[in-house]
């Protein structure tokens, strides 16, 4: 046997041994319970023991959220659009239904709450495109603390509202309101948004406002 094959099998050896050792290593590595993993496990047994499997509840958190809502009474189509800090959407299923749920923090909110037309003879039209008027629109700009949206009811609860609104030239949602004069500011506890029966419907409770339309006026 020459001295060149006997070291090659020698090292191949050498190698062998050496994957022997270092698969034994990794099994032993991957079978011993990690501290933080066992104390997780144990606490998930414990809930899963303790909870009703009838009920279920999903978290996802989000950062940074927009969200624009569309919807028409009657041929006008409007607006909401939400921004906020931070969002958590919650899922729960209690009895077989479930429920969707948006939770948002530092909320700032754009409502389009009227649109129509201003015609020559001074009229006000509303409905359908109405080539002989200037477009205008009612609008509210909203900061609340929390809110929370409902997808199956379609409806947002604010709390703790500050509310202006305006009436401004166009049918577009603006993002800023620099420019325009309000003509009403107020606070609300609690501000209830919904489009029950396909209808537009605001509820305050705990209002407290006054009209800077008049004030300017006099």
């Amino acid at each position: 046997m020459s001295r060149s094959f006997f070291c090659f099998f020698k090292a191949s050896w050498m190698l062998f041994s050496f994957f022997i050792i270092a698969a034994m290593s990794l099994a032993i590595y991957l079978c011993r319970p990690d501290p933080e993993a066992e104390a997780f496990y144990q606490q998930l047994n414990t809930a899963n023991a303790k909870t009703d499997w009838n009920d279920y509840h999903l978290q996802q958190k989000r950062h940074g959220v927009v969200k624009e809502i569309l919807f028409n009474e009657g041929e006008e189509l409007r607006k909401l659009r939400l921004e906020c800090r931070e969002a958590e959407i919650v899922f729960t299923e209690k009895e077989g239904k479930g429920e969707v749920l948006e939770r948002m923090y530092d909320v700032i909110g754009r409502l389009q709450e009227k649109l129509y037309y201003v015609l020559p003879d001074g009229k006000l039209a509303r409905g359908e495109t109405d080539t002989r008027g200037l477009p205008f629109q009612a609008v509210s700009y909203f900061e609340a603390d929390m809110a929370l949206y409902s997808f199956r009811h379609e409806s947002l609860t604010a709390e703790q509202v500050l509310l202006t609104r305006y009436t401004l030239p166009s049918h577009i949602l603006p993002l800023s309101f620099t420019e325009a004069a309000p003509e009403m500011t107020g606070s609300a506890r609690h501000v209830d948004f919904s489009l029950k029966d396909r209808k537009f419907n605001l509820h305050a409770q705990g209002f407290k406002g006054r009209f800077d339309a008049l004030e300017n006026a006099t």
